[in-house]
């Protein structure tokens, strides 16, 4: 934030913390981290396993699957940057209220919605919830943070978020996958950021972080001349989120198809493979992704000839 900005808003002096109180620092940085955290472990950890099982467990094709998990990362490309503005109008602690109010909302859709169309567009409505809390909570650990402290306060904070994705997929196997509780309990575990947020507000962080002016059409040019300016971090970056994100979504899928065998079979199961096939098709049992299922000269496991192990040696 700009001197500028701070002096043009009253209440942004008022959020600061004072360093003579370092227990109210902490206690605004831990509220944060909770908030987040909870967050986090739905909008990202939980969201893109539990569709992408639910929707292959239906016998959806793996193009529409994709086109579900990636709905929420289109549209937070189309909003973030109104998002600065949306905080100066809205406040921290509002943007925040809207953005769990938007993602409660549209897992509450997703309880009911079994049209894959619909799902992908309650899953973008997912994401403008996202980039609101994500953009939103980042801003609030700086503003809280004493400069003393500002770094670690950042990378702990993004440890956390990290540890809420890998929390995410254990919601998933501890509701499965099907109907309208796993939707209900990600709901819930949102709905639980809420009062780390009242803490926030009353304790007066809630400030209005000014947005600087857009002059000579530069906002018009801004995000390409970003790119500009960092294109091997920025490229990487994007090469990360593409990785990160298809990891998320598809390895329950490949996990669960591939029977989790070996030393990391554990793991995998316990974060992704609480699957119930359904019980009309006894032949969606050994159903495998297109990339898991055996080829010509293979034997039903995909991997000996003629499923008979010492049939290899032969």
């Amino acid at each position: 934030m700009t001197a500028s900005s701070t002096n043009s808003d009253p209440s942004a002096a008022a959020s600061r913390p004072d360093d003579r109180h370092p227990s109210r620092v902490l206690v605004g940085l831990v509220a944060v981290n909770l908030l987040s955290g909870l967050a986090q472990i739905v909008q990202i950890g939980a969201t893109a396993p539990l569709l992408a099982l639910m929707l292959d467990g239906r016998g959806v094709d793996a193009g529409t699957i994709g086109l579900v998990a990636a709905a929420p990362w289109a549209m937070i490309l189309l909003v973030s940057r109104f998002v600065p503005a949306i905080i100066a109008r809205l406040g921290l602690a509002g943007t925040v209220a809207l953005a769990l109010i938007t993602g409660i909302a549209a897992l509450g859709g997703m309880a009911v919605v079994e049209d894959p169309i619909a799902l992908a567009g309650l899953n973008a409505l997912a994401g403008i919830g996202l980039i609101l809390r994500w953009i939103a909570c980042d801003t609030w650990i700086v503003r809280i943070a004493p400069e003393a402290i500002r770094g670690r306060a950042i990378g702990t904070h993004e440890t956390l978020m990290g540890l809420g994705i890998a929390l995410g997929p254990g919601l998933v196997a501890l509701t499965g996958h099907e109907g309208s509780l796993p939707f209900l309990a990600a709901a819930a575990v949102m709905a639980a950021a809420i009062p780390p947020l009242v803490v926030l507000k009353r304790l007066g962080f809630d400030g209005r972080p000014g947005v600087a002016p857009v002059r000579d059409g530069a906002g018009r040019r801004s995000g390409w001349g970003l790119v500009r300016l960092l294109p091997v971090a920025l490229t990487a970056a994007f090469a990360c989120g593409v990785a990160e994100t298809a990891s998320i979504a598809f390895l329950p899928l490949y996990a669960a198809a591939a029977g989790s065998g070996g030393g990391g079979g554990p793991a995998l199961r316990d974060g992704f493979r609480r699957r119930r096939h359904h019980p009309a098709d006894p032949a969606r049992r050994h159903r495998r992704p297109a990339g898991l299922r055996p080829g010509p000269g293979t034997g039903g496991d995909g991997r000996h000839p003629g499923g008979d192990p010492a049939a290899a040696g032969r």
